[in-house]
């Protein structure tokens, strides 16, 4: 039987016209088409985008041309953008999975939402007056979801975390110690390949690179 993404999954809309409000705190530039794979075997098809900040996934209802997020993903495997696959991970979040060779790791896409001041006279801005416009539409038992006005000076700056996916369960790791441990070792030369490679745990190509030594 098909499945209804809109009627099945809905747990809060927006207008349409939030996409362009959001821009700074979601992770692609325009909502693009996707597929979620269910637990079951079936999928369905939308158009998606995955906001940082709340760390949710959304997409767009084509009838009522409204942006919407889930109320359950406990029965969603994960979520293909293009060629990007995202795996429901810790609660609502789902983490990209990053391929390498036979094996994978993850990124988990966050964001932090910093206030660079209202504008005041003569363009300036005041650090002091912080967020005052910050809306949060709550609901016990479905989350919420933030929204501000362009005004407040709101930017969202985008990060990124790494994991590997360790018997069904995602561990962290953010430099060649904390990945040693993960792997069972190797820590000296784990150092001197960052060392050597110039290798930051805060870009995806050099993360891969580092995977890809580890399974040599």
């Amino acid at each position: 039987m098909k499945k209804s993404i809109i009627f099945l999954f809905v747990v809060f809309s927006l207008p349409v016209l939030a996409q362009t409000e959001w821009k700074e705190g979601m992770l692609l530039f325009r909502f693009r088409p996707g597929i979620v794979t269910f637990n079951d075997g079936s999928k369905a098809k939308s158009i998606f985008n995955y906001y940082t900040v709340e760390e949710k996934m959304f997409f767009l209802d084509e009838i009522s041309k409204e942006t919407m997020t889930f109320a359950n993903t406990s029965n969603i495997i994960g979520i293909t953008i293009d060629s990007r696959f995202f795996e429901k991970a810790r609660g609502n979040a789902f983490y990209e999975r990053i391929d390498v060779g036979d094996d994978s790791f993850y990124v988990r896409w966050k964001s932090r939402v910093v206030s660079t001041g209202k504008e005041g006279a003569y363009g300036t801005r005041s650090q002091s007056a912080g967020i005052t416009n910050y809306q949060k539409n709550e609901d016990a038992s479905h989350g919420d979801l933030a929204k501000f006005s362009q005004e407040d000076g709101i930017r969202n700056d985008i990060d990124c975390e790494f994991y590997l996916k360790i018997n069904g369960t995602f561990k962290k790791f953010d430099s060649a110690k904390s990945l040693s441990k993960l792997i069972g070792g190797h820590l000296q030369e784990l150092e001197k390949f960052v060392q050597e490679n110039n290798i930051s745990f805060k870009k995806i190509e050099d993360v891969k690179i580092l995977i890809a030594y580890t399974k040599k």
